[in-house]
């Protein structure tokens, strides 16, 4: 069993939300978490776009995510 096996995916959409609404929550998700963290691989590839996004210091906004 993996621990992707069991996951939360209003909680994982609620961790993206959070990084879409305050930079202070994507400076905090993105140094506790790693994509393969998330069980849906659509909030995998997202978060692993709001990491690239806050890495590079760019805003994260709905529109640059979906990029």
């Amino acid at each position: 069993m993996t621990a992707a096996t069991f996951y939360d995916v209003q909680a994982e959409e609620a961790v993206i939300g959070a990084c879409l609404v305050s930079s202070s929550a994507a400076a905090l998700v993105t140094r506790q978490l790693v994509p393969g963290d998330f069980g849906s691989p659509n909030l995998a590839a997202a978060f692993a776009a709001v990491t690239a996004l806050h890495r590079s210091g760019a805003g994260i906004d709905p529109a640059t995510v979906a990029d």
